[in-house]
């Protein structure tokens, strides 16, 4: 009867033991927006065009708030606002730009995710169909925008700069 009960008892920790395991690697996948933490910060790049800026700012543990647009000779011509949201297991990009789509948000769901890549995608969006952010190093960050219009291959690419304050 002892041994049984030893046996009962070890059965009992090993499976204990299993849950709380479990429960760890759940843990770790619900937070992949942890993974998006370079996005951070204040992000730019001027051009003959004018001046693209990105400014991302954590709101909590699992959204990220975005502000973008772009400036031409000090006027801003155009703005997004951006939330990468973690809902569940699942992250994304939801950028709402107030003269497309009836200023309603469209949402791109996360595709591929690495320390220094993140890929969104919706293919029933008319253009993109794929928003990419690339970490190129501490001081560097790629975003990038692509799929199909009437057909043609589009990509287009945004390479900024964090500025320093």
């Amino acid at each position: 009867m002892n041994m049984k009960k030893r046996t009962l008892n070890a059965m009992a920790v090993i499976l204990a033991m299993f849950f709380v395991s479990c429960g760890t690697k759940e843990t770790k996948k619900e937070m992949l927006i942890d993974k998006a933490q370079w996005l951070l910060g204040e992000w730019s790049n001027t051009s003959p065009e004018g001046t693209v800026v990105e400014k991302w700012a954590k709101q909590n543990d699992s959204t990220y708030l975005g502000n973008a647009f772009f400036v031409v000779e000090g006027d801003t011509v155009s703005s997004e606002i951006v939330t990468l949201e973690q809902k569940g297991a699942e992250l994304f990009y939801v950028p709402t730009l107030e003269d497309q789509n009836d200023g309603n948000p469209v949402t791109f769901k996360l595709s591929e995710i690495t320390d220094t890549k993140m890929v969104f995608e919706n293919p029933t969006h008319d253009f993109p169909q794929k928003i990419t952010y690339s970490k190129v190093d501490a001081e560097n960050i790629m975003a990038e925008i692509s799929g199909t219009v009437d057909g043609e291959p589009q990509v287009h690419q945004f390479p900024m700069q964090k500025v320093k304050k």
